[in-house]
């Protein structure tokens, strides 16, 4: 059985292994993302357990998940990982897995590029905010006046991209980052307007780590765009590219958002058909 050349962690690992908790702790993921990758067949073999039935990791062990955790975080896909853990799991596979790291590290650095010229574009837009402040300091007392439709679809862009950054190894203060576009009593349909709604910041953060369990956001695609007379909700048709328990899937979406005077999002509705996904979810179900 080979290993990957994996990232350190800074954790002393006894001999009869570390508790779940401790190990989540050490590496900084949630215990139910550890879960998740046993479930998934990432790991390179069941954690063992103690004689009261409780998982126990090895030093290889919490190595191992710290490395899976580099690749999520890196952006492989689920489907990626779990190919490699079945191909270490096997001598003689090295050439197997050079081709997925050599793939995947072109994948990281074309990130890389977008994200610089992301950052580039935040610059602009801080300049811009920077002189539009100095513009405005004679008139700081009067009452705010609502953001045009154009920044409020700017707002929506910048939302799913702090979601499609998020993963569930992803740190607190990235899911902080998400939810700090929306009003503290929003409401939101992520499954479209005929299941129960979010409602609450809370209640989004934690509805949306139970959604990435199967679904990522791969590239959003608006196709059309409006907004409302009162410029205070906008809307945008899609054809978004998905990927669902690792299958990609385009998927035609509406979405309609309304926002406070704060330009915080106050309800999202999404119209959208969800049998396509419902259908890949029960093709990967097990049969009874």
């Amino acid at each position: 059985m080979s290993d990957l050349l994996l990232p350190d962690v800074d954790a002393v690992v006894p001999p009869e292994g570390l508790p779940i908790g401790k190990v989540a702790e050490a590496i900084g993921v949630g215990v139910e993302a550890l879960r998740y990758y046993e479930r998934e067949g990432l790991m390179l073999q069941a954690a063992p357990r103690d004689s009261g039935g409780r998982r126990r990791y090895g030093e290889r062990d919490v190595a191992w998940i710290s490395g899976l955790v580099m690749l999520r975080q890196t952006g492989m896909p689920i489907s990626d990982i779990r190919v490699i853990a079945e191909l270490s799991r096997r001598e003689g596979t090295e050439q197997e897995r050079l081709m997925f790291f050599q793939e995947h590290r072109a994948r990281v650095l074309e990130r890389l590029d977008q994200t610089h010229r992301h950052l580039a574009a935040i610059d602009r837009k801080i300049d811009s905010y920077r002189a539009a402040q100095a513009r405005e300091r004679d008139s700081r007392d009067r009452m705010p006046e609502a953001a045009p439709a154009t920044d409020l679809h700017a707002i929506l862009s910048a939302w799913w991209e702090a979601i499609a950054a998020l993963d569930l190894d992803s740190p607190q203060k990235d899911w902080d980052a998400m939810t700090s576009y929306l009003a503290d009593d929003c409401v939101v349909y992520f499954g479209g307007m005929g299941s129960p709604a979010t409602a609450g910041v809370g209640a989004v953060d934690a509805d949306l780590r139970k959604v990435l369990t199967y679904w990522r956001l791969v590239e959003r695609r608006v196709l059309t765009r409006g907004a409302d007379a009162a410029g205070t909700t906008i809307f945008a048709s899609m054809n978004n590219r998905l990927e669902i328990l690792g299958e990609a899937l385009d998927f035609p979406e509406t979405e309609v958002v309304t926002f406070d005077e704060e330009g915080r999002i106050a309800r999202y509705e999404l119209y959208c058909d969800p049998a396509p996904i419902a259908a890949l979810i029960a093709a990967r179900r097990p049969a009874a």
